[in-house]
């Protein structure tokens, strides 16, 4: 009898302490665009000096960061070639927000599922604290979003997945 009273305490120690998130959509303030994130967001809203609305969400969910930073970009600001100024913006962040020493170099010519026009960019590398970092940006023209993970220890590849894919733009 205590070997089963151990064995149990033990299992549910196990789960209790596994963190797995349970994603939920929600939508980004006041856009049309809708994320899946771990946690309830409390936005911070700020604009940029072209006029542009920045959407920021980071939250520590067990081991792993979750970071989203969404620009709803204004009318006057010209995006003829939006994955190009999607990759200037996440060149930007490497340094000034997640501190990149060691990048791994963009990929290209990522898309969501149901939003084909929606082009993204992932970005692979570590901080010199040694936090490992996957971001992954999309835009459709009208907006940019930009999506990381990171974490001092291995991180699940499908939570990790299920995080940076798990955004949708107005139809």
């Amino acid at each position: 009898m205590k070997k089963v009273l151990v064995l149990l305490l033990l299992i549910y120690g196990v789960v209790a302490f596994a963190q797995t998130p349970r994603f939920t959509k929600y939508n980004v303030a006041s856009t049309s665009v809708q994320i899946y994130l771990p946690t309830e967001p409390k936005w911070d809203q700020s604009t940029s000096e072209d006029g542009s609305e920045i959407f920021i969400y980071d939250d520590l969910f067990g081991n792993m960061n979750y970071s989203a930073i969404i620009v709803k970009l204004h009318p006057t600001v010209v995006n003829d070639k939006p994955e190009s100024l999607l990759e200037s913006y996440m060149i930007y962040l490497e340094k000034a927000v997640f501190t990149l020493d060691q990048k791994a170099g963009f990929g290209k010519g990522h898309t969501l599922e149901n939003q084909p026009n929606v082009k993204g960019i992932l970005q692979m590398g570590k901080s010199k604290d040694g936090k490992e970092y996957k971001i992954m940006g999309w835009t459709d023209g009208k907006y940019m979003a930009v999506l990381a993970t990171s974490s001092l220890e291995e991180m699940n590849y499908n939570i990790q997945e299920m995080f940076l894919r798990g955004i949708r733009f107005p139809q």
